[in-house]
């Protein structure tokens, strides 16, 4: 064997094992971003979740605030009411 001959089968099959590694380096780190996306997207619903369940339970009280100052305004209108009369 020829050294160029020698040294064309050296370099094709770095080349070769080169690119594979290339491959299999980018097709690891596209795994890696979904898993990280998956993740993200998992603590953004947890979060999204728990938003939801404390603005509700802050709409309920603020409902019932409400209610209670709707009966409180309605005597004092007829408290008012009465005495306008007298």
């Amino acid at each position: 064997m020829s050294i160029e001959l020698l040294s064309i089968i050296i370099s094709t099959i770095f080349g070769s094992t080169g690119l594979i590694t290339l491959f299999m380096t980018r097709a690891e780190k596209k795994a890696l971003l979904k898993v990280t996306e998956g993740n993200a997207l998992e603590t953004m619903q947890k979060v999204y979740d728990h938003f939801v369940m404390d603005t509700e339970k802050q709409i309920g009280i603020m409902r019932e605030e409400i209610k209670m100052m709707h009966t409180i305004i309605k005597a004092y209108k007829d408290k008012c009411d009465n005495c306008k009369k007298a």
